[in-house]
C-alpha cells in the first residue's frame, strides 16, 4: 500500500506539472489534457450547522452517482476535511490546487460534481472574520447547503458531544448544561464579561480545555447559544454570495419527510433524480438502520441519557431564541413555529431551577 501511495504521488507530480496557482481555474476545474482528464474543486459545500445533521446529509448525498467526495489514500470517505480556511488560502493560493487533487478525476466532458462538508464553516467563518471572497474568486458558482435544527436541541446535542470528548462527568455535576447556558445567556445579554473567571466554571475545569490555546478557548466560550442564532451567520454568507447560491433546510423536515426534502434538494443542485436512502447518524457518528439500531454497535459512545436540564432553562432558551428564530424565518421564508414551542422532552425534567 505504501508503494502504491508513493507511485501515485510521483505520477501526479510528474503528470500534472507546474500550475499557475495565482489564476482562478475556469469553473473551478483544472484540465489535464495530456491524459484527457480534469479535476475540480467542490461545486457543492455543506457548510453546517454543527450538530444539525451534516454527517447524515453528507452521507445521503454521497450516494448520488453524480457526486464525488474526497477520499483518503485507503479509499475511505473524508468528511470535515476543513479544506477551506479561506484566510490561509488567500495567503497561499497553492492550497486550492492541493484541495483539488484530493478529488477523483473524470473525463474532460464529465458532468459529475465534487462535494465537501464541514459543520464548522457556517459559524466559525463569521466568528473569526474570514473573508469569503477568496472562495468566491476560485469557485464563483459554488452551491452552499446549510442544515439547521431547533437551536435548543442543537445546543444540548453539542453539549453531549463535548461531555464525552472532554469527560465532563469527572469535573461537572448534573447541572453542567444549565450552568453553562445561564452564563452564556448573561454574556449574550451583555451582563457578564466574557473574560470573567466565573465563565464556564465547569467547562474550564476540563483537562482538555485547560490545554487549549487562548484562541481555541475563545472559540468554545459562548457558542452553545451563539451558534443557534442562525440568521446572523446566514447574513454573513449572503453578503458575499447570492441568495440563489444558498439552500437552507431544517433537520426536522429531513426526518419528517425525507423523500420530498431530498428530492427538492437534488433538483436545486441540478442533479438527476435518484432514490437516496435516508441514513441517520447520531452525535457520535453511529449509523442508524431503519429499525433504529446502531449498525456499528460498539464503535461509538452512547448518548448520556442521564444528563437533563430543567424546564425553566428550556423556557429561558426559548425566550432568547424567539427573536432569532423570527429573523431566520423572515430571511429564509421557512416556518419555524415548532422551534418556539417544542424541544426534546426526554432531556427535560420538571425542576423549577
Amino acid at each position: 500500500m505504501l508503494l502504491q501511495m508513493l507511485a501515485w504521488f510521483l505520477f501526479s507530480t510528474c503528470a500534472f506539472g507546474s500550475i499557475p496557482h495565482h489564476v482562478a481555474y475556469p469553473d473551478g476545474c483544472r484540465l489535464i489534457r495530456a491524459i484527457g482528464k480534469k479535476q475540480c474543486l467542490p461545486s457543492i459545500i455543506i457548510n453546517g450547522q454543527l450538530k444539525s445533521g451534516t454527517t447524515s446529509l453528507f452521507s445521503i448525498l454521497a450516494q448520488h452517482p453524480q457526486i464525488m467526495i474526497q477520499r483518503d489514500p485507503f479509499g475511505r470517505p473524508v468528511k470535515e476535511a476543513n479544506s477551506f480556511w479561506f484566510r490561509e488560502a488567500a495567503q497561499n493560493p497553492k492550497r486550492y490546487f492541493h484541495i483539488m487533487r484530493q478529488f477523483p478525476m473524470q473525463p474532460l466532458n464529465g458532468t459529475r460534481v465534487s462535494m465537501e462538508a464541514s459543520p464548522y464553516y457556517l459559524s466559525i467563518m463569521p466568528d473569526i472574520g474570514e473573508d469569503l471572497g477568496t472562495l468566491k474568486r476560485y469557485i464563483p458558482n459554488i452551491k452552499l447547503v446549510s442544515i439547521v435544527r431547533n437551536p435548543i436541541d442543537r445546543a444540548f446535542s453539542e453539549f453531549l458531544m463535548l461531555s464525552d470528548a472532554w469527560n465532563y462527568s469527572s469535573v461537572c455535576n448534573g447541572t453542567a448544561f444549565e450552568d453553562i447556558v445561564r452564563e452564556e445567556l448573561l454574556i449574550r445579554n451583555n451582563t457578564l464579561l466574557t473574560d470573567t473567571s466565573l465563565h464556564h466554571s465547569c467547562l474550564v475545569r476540563s483537562p482538555k480545555f485547560r490545554n487549549f490555546t487562548e484562541p481555541e478557548k475563545s472559540d468554545y466560550r459562548g457558542r452553545l447559544v451563539r451558534w443557534g442564532e442562525y440568521a446572523h451567520y446566514l447574513k454573513y454568507w449572503m453578503q458575499t454570495f447570492n441568495s440563489s447560491q444558498l439552500y437552507v433546510l431544517k433537520t426536522e423536515d429531513l426526518k419528517r419527510n425525507p423523500t420530498k426534502t431530498l428530492a427538492d434538494l437534488v433538483a436545486w443542485l441540478g442533479l438527476e433524480p435518484y432514490p437516496l436512502e435516508a441514513l441517520e447518524y447520531n452525535r457520535a457518528g453511529c449509523r442508524r438502520s431503519k429499525n433504529g439500531a446502531c449498525e456499528n454497535e460498539g464503535t461509538n459512545k452512547k448518548v448520556n441519557t442521564q444528563m437533563t436540564y430543567s424546564r425553566k432553562v428550556a423556557f429561558l432558551l426559548q425566550n432568547h431564541f424567539k427573536l432569532h428564530n423570527q429573523d431566520f424565518a423572515q430571511l429564509t421564508g421557512m416556518e419555524v413555529g415548532d422551534w418556539n414551542t417544542h424541544y426534546k422532552d426526554q432531556y427535560v425534567h420538571n425542576a423549577e431551577n
